[in-house]
């Protein structure tokens, strides 16, 4: 059916060869719509089951795996195939081998550390890690030629997160009530398929802003997405991550500073105090709520250093800073932060601090290198924003900047730089400028009205 639509949905949505993707050259036709279809499963596939990870090894040597790295080998086909016709994407490509190159160069400084502790194999793994985040990211960029595809990308991660917080909100209510004991409930709290209640909390964090980002680009606006927040908000409660939770709190003042209408804001603060109200009944109610431990944990929260759980914490930032400081340049080695002492501390583990590992880890250079790729990712976004005047692409401007942000923000707490969503958000980020902010684009909304197809998506 076709019918005129406002100019406010053809900003958004402009006919689909408008995306800035180019036309299919002459005799290659026939093997376009296979090629759709291998760039939609591949889609659908790792991004639905990148939650679903495991941790291999001791704590000195874990390495975490995505149910999605077994279909990484079809992804790496994929691109080998686009670098046969000499058509892949690869932008920011210096910057992935300096990163690759500070790896190396990190490992070989330290290369008696991995044979003192044990450890040669190490250096594979560790090289090979950073080389696999770097193909996830240059796969997905290739994955996303179309605004449909960055449609359907959004789409899976909001489905999937939703199914994510509905496992671990069911787990952590079932050994609540019942006693019934699952790989997700453990400490009462959800854990969902990520296997660590603060990664499940920025992961849901994510799905929120990305389902709100869903909701500008898809029309009409689709009802079920309303559900879709309320199970990650539920998610995110029951996960009583505090680094989380905090963390969610300032994407939710952020957006209603930035993007929400008066009216939504009144609605917002309405809720807000509503939930607030609701919480702290719980934590003081007698009887239940008492045993309950996300209540127990979410009362925990404090900024004083005193506190035990801060105490470790300290420890480990203070070790990380000391392998820093004794080799600021290169680091101690990817991986080697697990064999670092401080006082107050015990060797093994993360630093809990994605920053301060890095530093640790790759020193000064590596991470100069992935700051310089976040910078070149976000300045994309803001100068692609500029030049939109449109109210609903500032807004989802907004949301995608402030999606990055809080799951930015959750790493000063936890260690997220092997996070495969982390990754992907990156590989969104590039993709939406290019497809949403590009100066071909924006001429094209400015066109008299026309007649479109209403999208399937």
């Amino acid at each position: 059916m076709r019918r005129r639509l406002p100019p406010s949905y053809r900003n958004m949505h402009p006919v689909e060869t408008a995306a800035g993707s180019q036309p299919p050259a002459q005799g290659t036709s026939a093997w376009e719509a296979p090629r759709q279809r291998l760039r939609n499963f591949l889609i659908v596939a790792l991004v639905g089951a990148m939650p679903i990870s495991i941790v291999l090894g001791d704590n000195r040597s874990a390495t975490n795996m995505a149910a999605s790295d077994a279909l990484m080998p079809l992804g790496i086909l994929f691109l080998g195939g686009l670098l046969v016709r000499g058509r892949p994407r690869l932008p920011m490509i210096t910057l992935c081998l300096l990163s690759l190159s500070c790896t190396v160069a990190s490992i070989f400084y330290n290369l008696d550390t991995y044979f003192r502790n044990g450890q040669p194999v190490r250096i594979a793994i560790e090289v090979g890690k950073v080389a696999f985040l770097w193909l996830l990211f240059y796969l997905f960029i290739n994955l996303v030629q179309t605004r449909s595809d960055l449609r359907l990308l959004v789409k899976v991660w909001v489905l999937g997160s939703v199914a994510e917080a509905l496992c671990g909100i069911g787990a952590s209510l079932a050994y609540q009530l019942y006693g019934i004991a699952t790989p997700f409930s453990e400490m009462f709290r959800a854990q969902g398929t990520l296997g660590d209640s603060n990664l499940f909390a920025a992961h849901l964090t994510a799905g929120v802003l990305l389902t709100l980002l869903y909701r500008r680009l898809s029309s009409p606006v689709r009802t079920w997405t309303i559900f879709a927040i309320l199970a990650q908000l539920g998610g995110i409660y029951f996960s009583a991550s505090r680094g989380g939770l905090l963390s969610f709190g300032i994407g939710l003042v952020v957006l209603w500073l930035f993007v929400a209408t008066r009216r939504q804001k009144l609605a917002s603060t309405a809720v807000g105090l509503g939930v607030v109200i609701l919480i702290l009944w719980m934590i003081n109610q007698n009887g239940r709520f008492t045993t309950n431990v996300i209540a127990e944990r979410l009362k925990t929260s404090t900024l004083s250093l005193d506190d035990p759980e801060a105490q470790q914490r300290v420890g480990l930032w203070r070790a990380a800073l000391q392998g820093f400081s004794n080799s600021p340049l290169l680091g101690v080695g990817s991986g080697n932060f697990a064999y670092l002492r401080a006082a107050g501390s015990q060797p093994g583990g993360k630093a809990h601090n994605t920053y301060l590992e890095i530093l640790c880890e790759n020193g000064l250079l590596g991470f100069l290198v992935y700051m310089t790729f976040v910078v070149a990712v976000l300045s994309g976004l803001y100068r692609g924003g500029r030049s939109h005047l449109d109210s609903e692409r500032r807004a989802a401007n907004r949301i995608l900047f402030t999606a990055f942000v809080l799951v930015g923000l959750n790493g000063v707490t936890i260690s997220i730089e092997n996070y495969r969503g982390l990754w992907i958000l990156l590989a969104l980020l590039v993709a939406y400028q290019r497809l949403y902010l590009t100066r071909t684009l924006g001429s094209l909304a400015k066109a008299s009205v026309v007649a479109v197809e209403q999208p399937a998506c």
